[in-house]
């Protein structure tokens, strides 16, 4: 019954417009047509992926020169 135990409510509302804006940036994933060379986001890759395969190529191109 006392009002001031709940002090830390804005965070439950930040939490709700946080969700809402994920789901807005869902929706315009699906009408934006993401490049594959953006690792980070797109699903199945990851950012550990691009500096792997970045790494690979520094290492042809090493060879190559030699």
């Amino acid at each position: 019954m006392e009002c001031g135990k709940y002090i830390y409510r804005g965070i439950g509302l930040l939490e709700n417009g946080m969700k809402l804006f994920e789901k807005v940036l869902e929706s315009l994933r699906k009408l934006i047509k993401v490049d594959c060379q953006q690792f980070g986001f797109c699903p199945g890759r990851s950012t550990t992926d691009a500096i792997f395969t970045r790494q690979l190529q520094e290492k042809f191109s090493e060879k190559r020169r030699n």
